[in-house]
């Protein structure tokens, strides 16, 4: 049996319609998981632990560099108003910000930069 239809089986088993659901699920609570970890003061190489185990897990989600205002916000635990803000004020690095016409996006490997030099410094 295929790797799908067992993701299919698992999330009926589980109340959910399909393997896409069962996959936003646990997305989720691996999110709530990095929020509740950076909210308790983890170690950066502790969360990184925890991200190279979410890849492992939902391979073709690392290489996603990009990051939206809300995953962004997700990401870091700051409100999304609060970085528009910070963007304004040019608090985040200019580097670090992508404008695609109207849509901002942040590079999340310059992100991941500037936040351990804001925690060294």
């Amino acid at each position: 049996m295929r790797i799908e239809n067992k993701l299919d089986l698992l999330a009926r088993e589980v109340g959910l319609s399909s393997a896409r659901d069962l996959e936003r699920v646990v997305s989720g609570l691996v999110q709530a998981l990095f929020r509740d970890c950076v909210e308790r003061g983890y170690r950066q190489s502790d969360v990184h632990e925890l991200q190279t185990a979410k890849d492992a897990i939902f391979p073709g989600q690392e290489d996603r560099r990009l990051l939206t205002v809300g995953e962004l916000s997700e990401y870091i635990s700051i409100p999304k108003a609060s970085l528009y803000t910070m963007v304004t004020m040019r608090k985040i690095p200019q580097k670090a910000i992508v404008h695609l016409g109207r849509s901002l996006r942040f590079d999340r490997a310059e992100i991941d930069a500037w936040v351990n030099q804001s925690k060294e410094g």
